[in-house]
């Protein structure tokens, strides 16, 4: 009885402790995309019978939990969202880790990131979504690795991509 208690109550610890630090509270920007889009199809039977088939399918489920996640962890962080970004728009801010700074830029598809003090001050790397290709990339002055790949025609999975050369296909939801 007591250990049950005990994992019970580390239970709820971590569910409330993931739920503060990915902040639920966001713009969900690509969920409010899929539902403007929605809503952009022919007339109101049309944009009905696609509502009910983007909640079948899960598109609104799977954009909900990107959304929730990743989007709106990185709006907490950053204080914007980097899928509602347009083409040329950038925004950039100084972060502490560690007692050290580093100036992020985030654009469209992009974070740059350089390390302005500490050790390694002057050193950058960016973190770029590669639209053609799907895959998420490790940019430095002197390589650029890939570290993802979405599946194409399948948003439920993405294949995470070790140092090691070795695969992880994770699921999205």
């Amino acid at each position: 009885m007591k250990r049950s208690f005990r994992l019970v109550a580390l239970a709820l610890v971590l569910c409330i402790s993931c739920g503060a630090m990915i902040s639920c509270y966001g713009s969900y920007i690509l969920w409010h995309k899929v539902y403007r889009w929605n809503g952009t199809i022919g007339n109101q039977w049309a944009r009905s019978i696609v509502h009910l088939l983007l909640w079948i399918v899960p598109v609104y489920e799977i954009c909900g939990i990107i959304d929730f996640l990743i989007l709106n962890t990185l709006e907490f962080w950053t204080g914007s969202n980097p899928l509602a970004m347009a083409p040329g728009e950038s925004e950039t801010q100084i972060v502490m880790a560690h007692n050290e700074a580093f100036e992020i830029t985030a654009t469209r598809n992009r974070f740059d990131i350089r390390q302005m003090s500490g050790v390694n001050a002057g050193r950058a790397v960016a973190l770029v979504y590669e639209p053609d290709t799907l895959g998420w990339y490790i940019e430095t002055p002197e390589q650029n690795v890939k570290v993802a790949q979405m599946e194409e025609g399948n948003i439920d999975f993405v294949n995470l991509i070790f140092p090691d050369s070795s695969v992880e296909r994770v699921a999205i939801r």
